[in-house]
């Protein structure tokens, strides 16, 4: 079987078992699956793309990372939220790398205060339930998040298709994601969303670099 497929394959059942796992409150199954998960990833993107980016690279070895660091808790949770911290650093990074700003139709700026309400909005809610000492990393992690998202959308100025539209719609599934679990972490949030989304994100940017 194509090595290619063999791992998306893999990466797809992984991400069932882990899927499972979480909305049956199974630890173990979750602690056995999520390690998997990036690794997985990006083997079928390291086999598909004619000339692997070495930051998208870095940005799905940073969320095995992050992944990995947030099965723990207390100081761990700091290393996850730096290691994906770094890794939208990586994808903004990847984003950008071919821009050229004159490319970018002016109406996309227009984005720029939707950005910032959103960011406004969410630290207003989620702040107060914050540690005083963990609100500026909170904040700092947001706005590279936003940024992040911005970044996949002045892809526009070069990209088409499916090349533009699958890693901009996984941006904003990654803003959903990291905002819900932000909800989840400090004000108890339930829901089971934020693992589809995590998921859906990290396919789709890297399909778009594939496209």
């Amino acid at each position: 079987m194509d090595l290619r497929i063999l791992s998306f394959a893999a990466f797809f059942i992984c991400s069932v078992a882990d899927l499972i796992s979480c909305a049956k409150g199974n630890a173990r199954g979750e602690r056995i699956a999520k390690p998997f998960l990036m690794p997985l990833l990006l083997c079928y993107y390291v086999l598909s793309a004619p000339v692997p980016n070495p930051l998208l690279i870095a940005a799905l070895v940073c969320g095995f990372l992050g992944d990995t660091f947030l099965l723990g808790s207390g100081a761990w949770f700091l290393c996850g939220l730096a290691s994906f911290l770094a890794g939208h650093l990586f994808y903004t990074a990847a984003f950008l790398q071919p821009l050229v700003l004159g490319a970018v139709p002016a109406a996309i700026w227009a984005a720029v205060p939707v950005y910032a309400g959103f960011a406004f909005a969410a630290c207003r809610r989620l702040l107060p339930s914050v540690q005083k000492k963990l609100r500026p990393a909170i904040v700092t992690y947001m706005v590279c998040l936003l940024a992040m998202s911005f970044a996949a959308l002045l892809r526009c100025g070069y990209a088409s298709g499916a090349a533009f539209w699958m890693p901009f719609s996984g941006s904003l599934l990654f803003v959903a994601s990291d905002t819900m679990l932000a909800f989840q972490i400090f004000q108890k949030k339930s829901g089971s969303g934020v693992m589809i989304t995590y998921l859906l994100a990290q396919f789709l940017i890297v399909s778009g670099f594939l496209a």
